[in-house]
């Protein structure tokens, strides 16, 4: 007889979030990273729907949804592109 393992509610809440982000376009999404984010967002208490999303939607600009482990840029590619602040104008913030 095969032994049974038991499905936890962490183990549906991780391949669910693994699903949703294979969906959304997140690249390569394997279980240990989700089950890693997941314990992300529950230790910064992103719970809702709504902050999920926001939270997730962040992550995706960047890492280019899942590509690169961490953002790639500079405070003055950050306050370039989002910001809209010319390099020119960067002194004032330095």
């Amino acid at each position: 007889m095969i032994p049974q393992k038991k499905i936890t509610q962490e183990f549906v809440e991780v391949v669910d979030l693994k699903n949703n982000l294979e969906t959304v376009g997140f690249m390569d999404t394997i279980y240990s990273n989700a089950k890693q984010l997941n314990i992300t967002l529950h230790q910064n208490n992103i719970e809702t729907p709504k902050q999920k999303s926001h939270f997730l939607a962040q992550c995706a600009y960047e890492t280019n949804f899942g590509m690169w482990l961490t953002e790639i840029g500079s405070k003055q590619i950050f306050l370039q592109k989002l910001m809209g602040i010319s390099i020119e104008e960067q002194d004032i913030y330095n």
